[in-house]
């Protein structure tokens, strides 16, 4: 008796990958090369000393001093020890750090939330949300190369990694462009 599920009765039923015809991907969609899990790993590129970095240089942000004693304050009141990937975490989960840094390039427009319009525990996502929202419209970055709300307060630490590179590609090193400069052409 012969099975049904024999090689010779399944042959020619599905077509073999060579006569597959594959979508193609939008054009916004990632390239392998762009991807945050195929950079090699080096002694300066892991996620505690692009935290380290982006510390300091988020303390030549003018009217961002209150965010890192505020960083320092958690980091003083703990019991144990907090790594600076979790400080960094813990404060740009607040928010208002995102627009600080982003109002730090004097646009047309200040980022600002109303707190009227929202509850007190959505405004930290409503900051978010207005820094994404400017990235995207007026810094003209890609949504591909954006973060996901959903990666700053989610607890996955991949995610987090591309919420730290978006704030390091917005705020320039202090060898690059000083934040004294006018970026966008204001005063």
């Amino acid at each position: 008796m012969r099975s049904d599920f024999s090689g010779e009765s399944q042959q020619g039923l599905y077509p073999t990958l060579s006569q597959t015809v594959l979508p193609q991907p939008p054009p916004d969609f990632p390239k392998p090369e762009q991807s945050i899990m195929n950079i090699r790993a080096g002694a300066d590129s892991s996620l505690y000393q692009t935290c380290m970095t982006l510390r300091s240089r988020l303390a030549t942000v003018p009217g961002f001093e209150g965010h890192i004693a505020e960083m320092d304050e958690e980091e003083a009141e703990a019991e144990d020890s907090i790594d600076p990937v979790t400080l960094m975490w813990n404060s740009l989960r607040r928010g208002y750090p995102l627009m600080t840094i982003y109002n730090a390039l004097r646009p047309a427009k200040l980022l600002d939330v109303d707190s009227s319009k929202v509850k007190e525990k959505d405004l930290g996502k409503a900051a978010t949300f207005k820094f994404l929202q400017a990235c995207m419209s007026d810094l003209k970055f890609e949504a591909s190369q954006c973060f996901l709300i959903t990666d700053l307060y989610g607890e996955n630490t991949t995610g987090f990694v591309k919420v730290s590179l978006i704030c390091s590609k917005v705020c320039p090193s202090n060898d690059d462009t000083p934040f004294d400069c006018v970026v966008f052409g204001g005063e």
